[in-house]
Formats: structure tokens, C-alpha cells, sequence
């Protein structure tokens, strides 16, 4: 490929732009930065430098926003874009640039992003994955407490009650116990056995965890099969198989005695965060799997095994007969102590800001929806008491990692940006955000920093993505779900014996005109009367 002589940054254009920035940022964002940022000399660089983080390949590919770039070009440097993209000229360069069509990942928008300087972006950015792969098997160790779990989980594997419920915290390794669990069910013959979670995250972190506990503790090879997002079905006799739950619930529509037929060769059944599987769809395959086959043994995991309502947990209590499995510590008043002071999970200082949401909500309101949310997210004065918090817990405090969990996306847009504005480096990810840049924001935000690195966040990163590192949790978003609570608390507990800091940080807004909780042990033991 021959470039052109004179490339220019996408950056660079950007903070020519004096006109447009609502259509770049996004409305609501740019008029919450209008009204509350006092403009400095730093202003239009963080505007650019957080368009492309935020938005990423959509400033190129969105028409109108294109458009406004291309018109802050330079007459050589549109010249120049024209010639490098071939394109036969119009009137003018502008003219004939605007007039383009850029077909997704064709060859012209590949070279649209090459004169910019900017990454091109592949399908989302995801590697491709196979639909299945061979493992074969060649230490693997469990701590004494999970190997107690896992003991008594096989106890009733054998035995006569083989459905039930592991219950541990988020971050002590429940995931890890379970793989060692199928390990030993695979190892006693050939066998297949069926795990479901419901997203795609959590989906390839079962794969990954299942291909290294079988490498270290597998006795042939084996096969793990992808079955969600993009992966179709692919039948196994010996192994596991990774089922997102949306994927199967639309392939078992389509395919009449799907369940039926895979339920003949499942000796195993995993349900992760099993606290959903009392949802309606969810349900009805998890019974009818079971129907189907009697000899299928189901597991749940969760470090919340219960639901809001009485009823639904009831419902969950049943599907595992009331068979749960916790960890068992002599001499602690809760094993949560227990993993605390042995360094499996992160001492946390909990602190409580004092806020209020400013909406009336009713009392019956079974969690906040999302509009009361968005109306919460605006909220000028929250949001700055979330923005001092933060530089508190940077500036005084000297966390390394801190994770915000936003009321809404454009909260989560805003404390990101004044975060930047304050010299912070800061990201954001929300459905908003491109998932190119996401993954990207995601993965900078892993690795290891010098200097500290603020996430911002709504709705993404409760579950599915583990960084031990992180060392402060914001928990500004309201909540009357003890389970959201409590995943969200668990971002934050990662030990140094699982990689994690010694200490962390729970800050959560506190609005004094909305129900919400406050403590992680509260969760851990919140259903034990239902469940005895």
C-alpha cells in the first residue's frame, strides 16, 4: 500500500473543530460539559482525545459526524485523501469526500482510517475463536476451603441429592472449585456436560478456565465446544460444552427436540450465577433438560442464591431441593472473616456518602428502572459529589484502580470527562461506547499503571470481567438489588492470594431519599434462614 505524503491525526482535526461538538460528544453530554466545565486551554484537547476513546471508529464511520471532520480538513489534506482513496474528484475535495460512501471494512474505509491514523477496527475487535478445540491433559491446586467445597460437592454428586446450590463469594473462586468439579466428572469416564451463563463474557471465561484446568488435570484429550454469540452447535460426546443462555433458548425454538436429544448425553449440568434461573425462559429449559434425562446431575453457582421477591426465591430453593453448599470455617463468625484475614479476599474499608437522588420513587418500585436512573445520572450536585469522592480517592487516598459504577451513561460520560478535565487519566465504557474502543478502554485499564486510572462505568462491568487489581469501588449507582449490590462490591475484593490488593475502598453514594444497602456480608448471608 503507498501512503500518502501527508497523513494527518484524527486528533489533530479534532481540535481544529469549532463548531459541532453536540454531534461529536453526543447532546445531553456536551450540554452537561456547556453548562458546568469553566473552558481552559487543556478544553478542546480532552474534547478530541475523549471523542476517540469514547467513540472511536463510529467518528469515521458515522456520516454526520465524518462529514463535520472532513469540513475542518485543510484543502491539501482533503486533496490528499481524495488521491489516497482513489476516488474520482468532485467540485471540490470536501464535496467529493462527503459524497462517499465508506462500505464497513471494505478496502476504501480501511484506507479512510490509515490517512487518519487510527487503528483499524476488525469485527468488534474480537479474535476469531474457534467453535471447538482438543485439550489434552498433562497442578491445578485448590486452597483448603475450596477443597472442603468441592469434597462435600462430590459427596452429593454420588449420592442421592444430586442437584445443588455452591454458594461463595464473589472472588474466593467459586468458578475454579466448579471446573475441578467437571474435571473429576470427566475423568470417571467419557462424559458431557452442558454449562450456561448469560453473557458472552462469562461464556469465554468458563472456556478459558475449563482448557487450563484440564491441561494441568485432564487424563486424555477432550473436547470444549463453543456454543453462543456466533458459535453454532456443535455435537460432542466427550466434554464440555459453553452455552450462552439467549442462544440456546433461540436454537431449542427452532430445533423442537433440541433438549431433548442433548439431554440424553448430559451427565452434568452447570448453571452459572444461578440466581437467574428462576426467569421465565430460563426455567423452562432447565426443567425440561431435567425431565428429559433423569441421571443429569445440576449444579448451580452463585454468591447470591436468592431473588428479590419470596416467591422467585422459593422457586430457586426447589429447582436445587434445597440442597446448598457453603464454605465452612471453624472458629469464624462467617467465612467471609475467614477469607479476609487470610489474604483470598481484600480487606475493605466501607465508606458512605451522603447524597440525595432528587425523584420521588415509589415504594413499590421492585429496582430502579432505567429511566429513574437516567433522571438520578443528571443530577448535577450527585455528580459532583461523585467527581470530589473520586479525586479524593486518588489525590488523598492514593488508590491505584478505581472502578465507578455510573446511575447512567451519560453520568458515566460526564465524570469521565470532568476527571480528564482535572488531569486524570479516566475511561469510560457503557452501551454507548464503541465496542472497538471498549475492549480497548477495558484492556488499558487492566494493565498494570504507574500512575492512577479511573474507569467510569454503567451497566457493563458487574460481572464477566476480572481485574484483581482493582483497589476502590464508587458504587453510585442506587440499587434495591441486593445481588447487583453485591456483584458490584465484589469488583473490588480481589485478595493477594488471588492477585488482588491487600486492602480496598467500598465508597457507596448513600442517597438518603432511596432505599439501598450498604454491607457485602449482608448479601453473603441475606437467604440462609430460607434456604434451612
Amino acid at each position: 500500500m503507498s501512503f500518502p505524503t501527508c497523513m494527518v491525526s484524527l486528533n489533530v482535526v479534532l481540535k481544529r473543530i469549532n463548531y459541532g461538538w453536540d454531534v461529536i460528544l453526543g447532546e445531553t453530554l456536551y450540554n452537561s460539559i456547556k453548562n458546568t466545565v469553566e473552558p481552559n486551554d487543556d478544553y478542546i484537547a480532552i474534547c478530541a482525545q475523549f471523542a476517540i476513546e469514547m467513540h472511536g471508529p463510529e467518528l469515521l464511520r458515522n456520516k454526520t459526524k465524518r462529514r463535520i471532520i472532513i469540513q475542518h480538513l485543510r484543502d491539501n489534506e482533503a486533496l490528499q485523501l481524495v488521491n489516497f482513496i482513489k476516488e474520482p474528484l468532485d467540485t471540490t475535495p470536501q464535496k467529493t469526500l462527503i459524497n462517499t460512501t465508506f462500505v464497513k471494512n471494505s478496502s476504501k474505509e480501511r484506507l479512510l482510517f490509515t490517512f487518519f491514523n487510527q487503528p483499524i477496527p476488525t469485527e468488534d475487535e474480537k479474535e476469531e475463536l474457534p467453535d471447538f478445540e482438543e485439550i489434552t491433559g498433562v497442578q491445578y491446586p485448590l486452597y483448603d476451603y475450596q477443597r472442603d467445597v468441592l469434597s462435600r460437592a462430590m459427596d452429593c454428586y454420588h449420592g442421592n441429592n444430586n442437584s445443588l446450590m455452591i454458594q461463595m463469594p464473589t472472588g474466593s473462586g467459586k468458578t475454579r472449585v466448579a471446573m475441578n468439579l467437571i474435571v473429576r466428572v470427566l475423568t470417571e469416564g467419557p462424559a458431557v456436560v452442558l454449562w450456561l451463563a448469560y453473557s458472552e463474557e462469562l461464556c469465554e471465561q468458563a472456556v478459558s478456565e475449563f482448557k487450563r484446568a484440564w491441561s494441568h488435570l485432564g487424563d486424555r484429550s477432550i473436547t470444549v465446544s463453543r456454543f453462543y454469540e456466533k458459535h453454532p452447535y456443535t455435537e460432542i460426546n466427550d466434554g464440555l460444552i459453553v452455552a450462552g443462555l439467549s442462544k440456546l433458548w433461540i436454537y431449542q425454538k427452532n430445533h423442537v427436540s433440541f433438549l431433548n436429544d442433548i439431554s440424553k448425553k448430559l451427565t452434568l449440568l452447570v448453571f452459572d450465577e444461578a440466581h437467574q434461573a428462576v426467569a421465565d425462559t430460563y426455567l423452562q429449559m432447565v426443567r425440561k433438560i431435567r425431565m428429559y434425562s433423569e441421571k443429569c446431575a445440576f449444579v448451580g453457582l452463585s454468591a447470591t442464591p436468592g431473588r428479590t421477591s419470596s416467591e422467585e426465591t422459593d422457586k430457586l430453593i426447589e429447582l436445587f431441593n434445597s440442597n446448598i453448599i457453603k464454605i465452612k470455617i471453624n472458629g469464624y463468625r462467617t467465612p467471609i472473616a475467614y477469607l479476609y484475614e487470610k489474604g483470598y479476599l481484600s480487606k475493605p474499608t466501607f465508606t458512605q456518602l451522603t447524597t440525595k437522588a432528587g425523584i420521588n420513587v415509589e415504594e413499590s418500585e421492585d429496582d430502579y428502572g432505567i429511566n429513574i436512573l437516567k433522571a438520578i445520572g443528571s443530577n448535577s450536585k450527585r455528580n459532583e459529589v461523585i467527581l470530589d469522592a473520586a479525586l479524593n480517592a486518588i489525590l488523598v487516598k492514593r488508590h491505584k484502580k478505581i472502578l465507578i459504577f455510573a446511575a447512567s451513561v451519560d453520568s458515566a460520560e460526564y465524570l469521565t470527562f470532568r476527571l480528564k478535565m482535572n488531569g486524570q487519566k479516566a475511561f469510560v465504557v457503557t452501551s454507548n461506547t464503541d465496542p472497538f474502543q471498549r475492549k480497548r478502554s477495558i484492556e488499558f485499564f487492566k494493565n498494570e499503571s504507574e500512575s492512577p486510572v479511573v474507569m467510569c462505568n454503567f451497566g457493563v462491568l458487574t460481572t464477566g470481567v476480572d481485574i484483581p487489581t482493582i483497589d476502590c469501588v464508587v458504587i453510585a449507582r442506587p440499587t434495591t438489588s441486593l445481588i447487583l449490590y453485591s456483584q458490584m462490591v465484589g469488583r473490588g475484593l480481589r485478595g493477594p492470594a488471588m492477585g488482588g490488593t491487600e486492602n480496598s475502598e467500598i465508597i457507596t453514594v448513600a442517597d438518603t431519599d432511596l432505599s439501598g444497602y450498604g454491607s457485602v456480608i449482608q448479601a453473603y448471608s441475606h437467604w440462609d434462614e430460607d434456604w434451612n
